[in-house]
């Protein structure tokens, strides 16, 4: 707290001190209201649930709990970040979603600095890794264990202007096996926005007219006119195809 000296009365005087420093040096840090998942070293157990939590976020976000039942602990974390906060909703189709938080809230910082980011980076990206570690140092001092999870909400939100890269390849669909090896491996992965505009998001419209006009496999899940929702399409659709076409 820059010059400032304090006189320490008890060990309960330097906790109260130490906690109100804390408090102004990660001042964006966004409470994590489960402990088992807030270390920088995650037990077995928690690892665990942490995987099966983020592969439930990509493969069933549409679902009530993402399709988990019981008591587990993975059905803790979901509750304790993502259902009691309001970032995963119930909408009025009856379906269910998650959604960006709100300016009020308190993940909010989190989120502009993720937008930011992305959107400051040149044509390289940024890779996961160095997203994790900023997000480590003040103002925010996010614990490792929790850092992967807010990731995967912000590419599962933003999969229409975010793309991801594995090893410099990209990947036009985000499922469970990209999510576990993220977690794994966050230096493998980068992730470039793309935000057409202008004459190319009218050629992005023009495809994607066409692309919901055509019974292509694998029922696609197209969303609105942007590189990732027709590029997508497009690149399962052509790796389909046989050697000769």
């Amino acid at each position: 707290s820059g010059d400032k000296k304090y006189s320490i009365s008890s060990y309960r005087h330097l906790s109260s001190i130490v906690s109100d420093l804390c408090d102004k040096a990660y001042e964006m840090c966004p409470p994590v209201k489960m402990e088992m998942i807030n270390y920088d070293q995650l037990s077995s157990a928690a690892a665990r649930a942490r995987r099966e939590l983020a592969e439930a976020m990509v493969a069933h976000q549409q679902e009530e709990n993402l399709g988990m039942t019981g008591f587990g602990p993975e059905v803790a974390i979901y509750r304790a970040i993502f259902l009691s906060t309001g970032l995963h909703k119930k909408q009025p189709d009856g379906k269910w979603r998650f959604v960006a938080p709100s300016v009020h809230s308190e993940i909010y910082p989190l989120w502009e600095f993720l937008s930011h980011e992305i959107n400051s980076t040149d044509n390289k990206g940024v890779s996961v890794d160095v997203l994790i570690n900023k997000l480590k140092t003040p103002p925010y001092g996010l614990r490792e264990g929790v850092i992967p999870l807010y990731l995967c909400l912000f590419l599962l939100i933003n999969s229409d202007e975010v793309a991801l890269f594995q090893e410099g390849i990209y990947k036009p669909y985000f499922d469970e096996a990209e999510i576990a090896l993220m977690m794994k491996r966050p230096e493998l992965f980068i992730v470039k926005r793309f935000a057409p505009v202008g004459l190319k998001r009218e050629v992005f419209e023009t495809y994607l007219s066409i692309l919901n006009t055509v019974n292509l496999s694998n029922n696609l899940d197209l969303r609105n006119p942007t590189l990732l929702s027709v590029v997508g399409p497009l690149v399962q659709f052509i790796d389909a195809l046989p050697a000769y076409s």
